[in-house]
């Protein structure tokens, strides 16, 4: 670990971090990471010369949870008090807001879609919402309509490579798989050692990461579903919310 990862990892492990993202776009400043910090109530960017985390983007939120960069120059948070998803300007302005009066509760990890659609996870709603580019409610994604088993406690999406969207469903100790329409197919992690699912992140070989919260440990699952690996255990690793790729190939947890 050289110096400014040290440095990086001090300063994280005394923070309530809710997610990390290593998306850095045209607009925003060079740094290398964000992360959401209770603590710090809004966005934090961190700096990546000396690895110091900086002034705050955005402050005044007590429960800040997911983030994603939009594409078009602006950076997505959600709110999980105020029941919404902020978008911010690289200056750290609030221009806009998503999701507000569509039934979206508690929103924490967030995914844009094959279509530029942003995902939501209802962690209060046991759903997953998706709105269009301009914020407009156009799906829910729950049981439904027979659409699959109860999403329950929802934390993290991610899309795969075939467009297919994963959701952990962190009451449920497993993870859901739906098509790109939105169809249920099926589960992963049930009969492994998967307990209590937050944040996930695809892999290389089509591997899915998942933060086991309740566990304390890293699960590696398979494409089939199975868990082909787990790390962490017995380490200081305690209570993992989110895990993230840097660009370098890198696992932040």
């Amino acid at each position: 670990m050289n110096a400014k990862t040290a440095a990086l990892a001090a300063a994280l492990a005394t923070l309530n971090v809710a997610a990390v993202l290593f998306q850095p776009q045209d607009g925003f400043q060079p740094h290398f990471l964000y992360y959401t910090s209770a603590i710090a109530a809004g966005v934090v960017p961190v700096d990546p010369v000396t690895g110091s985390p900086q002034p705050a983007l955005i402050t005044g939120l007590p429960d800040p949870e997911g983030l994603v960069f939009a594409g078009d120059g602006k950076l997505l948070v959600s709110d999980g008090d105020g029941d919404r998803v902020r978008i911010v300007d690289p200056a750290g302005f609030e221009v806009g807001q998503i999701g507000v009066g569509s039934g979206l509760d508690d929103p924490r990890g967030m995914a844009l879609g094959p279509g530029g659609g942003v995902f939501v996870a209802g962690f209060g709603s046991d759903s997953v919402h998706r709105f269009d580019r301009s914020g407009q409610l156009v799906a829910v994604i729950d049981a439904s309509g027979g659409n699959g088993p109860l999403l329950d406690a929802p934390v993290d999406v991610a899309f795969g490579p075939d467009g297919h969207l994963f959701v952990s469903s962190s009451a449920g100790d497993r993870i859901h798989e739906y098509d790109p329409a939105g169809a249920f197919i099926g589960t992963l992690g049930e009969g492994t050692t998967l307990d209590g699912p937050w944040g996930i992140a695809l892999g290389r070989l089509g591997r899915l990461y998942v933060a086991g919260h309740d566990s304390d440990r890293v699960h590696v699952l398979g494409p089939a579903g199975d868990e082909v690996a787990t790390f962490g255990a017995g380490t200081s690793l305690s209570a993992p919310t989110d895990l993230a790729f840097a660009p370098d190939g890198q696992l932040w947890v």
